[in-house]
């Protein structure tokens, strides 16, 4: 009964563990969103030229864009596991739209999944500040657009860990049960024990 009881105190404390490591993570994916929100809306909103180059109104781009996020953000919040698998998913989309809009076309050049780029001249992103070298007439991704994809990055990374864990936790729930219930196991034949000993017994 005495090992029972410390294998007992170590699942707890395995649990306990466990339980901070996934709010870390939570957290984690929570600010991440916060900041690429923030951050989007910034440079979409405010004129930070040359970093950006705001030539029409970005109202569209945000709401379609972004505006998922501020509803994940409360999902993650709430542990809705429901709607952060949604979130999970559409950041792999998202993810991946910036890296086909940019990184594409710049590594190689018109093909059959990207050909036009009129976007990138027309948004008078041949404007903003750069960091790789050109190639030719191949859209060059910004240092507005490239600090996206890693905020991008960072988010859809903690999101996924995050929901992970949560997911894990919910798995992990039904041994806590067990234990719990052989815990009770065991006081009750300790409690026999006493109730049945007779003291004056003669051995």
């Amino acid at each position: 009964m005495r090992i029972t009881s410390t294998n007992q105190a170590i699942a707890g404390s395995a649990g306990t563990t466990a339980a901070g490591n996934q709010d870390r993570w939570l957290h984690a994916a929570i600010v991440a969103q916060v900041i690429m929100v923030a951050y989007f809306i910034v440079t979409n909103h405010v004129n930070l030229y040359p970093w950006n180059n705001l030539l029409e109104s970005q109202l569209v781009s945000t709401l379609t864009d972004i505006a998922p996020f501020t509803i994940y953000i409360v999902a993650f919040s709430l542990q809705i596991r429901w709607l952060m698998l949604i979130g999970v998913v559409h950041s792999y989309i998202w993810l991946g739209l910036q890296l086909w809009q940019w990184w594409l076309p710049y590594l190689f050049g018109p093909t059959a999944l990207h050909r036009d780029f009129s976007w990138y001249f027309e948004n008078g992103y041949i404007e903003t500040v750069r960091f790789l070298p050109s190639l030719g007439q191949r859209p060059i991704p910004d240092a507005q657009h490239a600090t996206l994809e890693l905020l991008s990055v960072v988010a859809t990374a903690t999101m996924t860990v995050a929901y992970l864990k949560t997911r894990r936790s919910r798995n992990v729930t039904p041994t806590h049960a067990a234990n719990r219930k052989s815990m009770v196991r065991d006081h009750s034949e300790h409690l026999m024990l006493i109730v049945n000993h007779d003291p004056w017994r003669i051995h």
